[in-house]
């Protein structure tokens, strides 16, 4: 082997050497990564049908309205594995609305935890004094805190709120 050579070899050899370290260094070390838990989730299909207005499965929801029936219509049901308010209900000042409730969620073991919903705009024609998105929750059954309302047309995108503690939601 030339002096070249040698030298080349050695070389590799310690830059090998020195990746192998590097790498069981690296390897050795504990890493820490927050894993997101869905605890709840319903994605309106699979066990939900077409035009159910509520679940009493393991991830149990129902719908009602505030005083007054639906128009003709309107419909706030599944549809398209998604949930959906179409024409819901006559103007009457925002005292009558539509009310999507999921059941009350043990969140002990798991606090602080995060709410989200994604909307979703497939319409157009909503109208501020009519058309309005409102979100809410309570902890533990306590005084419902709304954390998020939209009128009129709303943005597309996810909705959420964290930071939340109790024993239920």
């Amino acid at each position: 082997m030339t002096f070249v050579q040698d030298k080349i070899l050695k070389d590799f050899k310690l830059l090998f050497l020195r990746r192998i370290l590097l790498l069981l260094l690296v390897l050795s070390m504990p890493f820490y990564v927050a894993a997101q838990t869905i605890i709840w989730q319903e994605i309106f299909s699979g066990d939900v049908s077409a035009g159910a207005t509520s679940d009493a499965g393991a991830t149990a929801w129902s719908t009602y309205p505030t005083s007054q029936p639906l128009k003709g219509t309107g419909s706030f049901d599944v549809q398209n594995s998604r949930f959906e308010g179409f024409d819901l209900l006559v103007n009457d000042g925002g005292a009558n609305y539509m009310v999507w409730e999921s059941e009350a969620i043990s969140i002990a073991a798991y606090d602080p935890i995060d709410i989200s919903f994604d909307v979703i705009v497939t319409l157009t024609g909503f109208e501020p004094d009519q058309d309005t998105i409102r979100a809410t929750y309570e902890i533990d059954g306590g005084t419902e805190v709304e954390f998020y309302m939209e009128a009129g047309t709303p943005t597309a995108g996810t909705k959420s709120v964290g930071g939340l503690t109790g024993n239920t939601v």
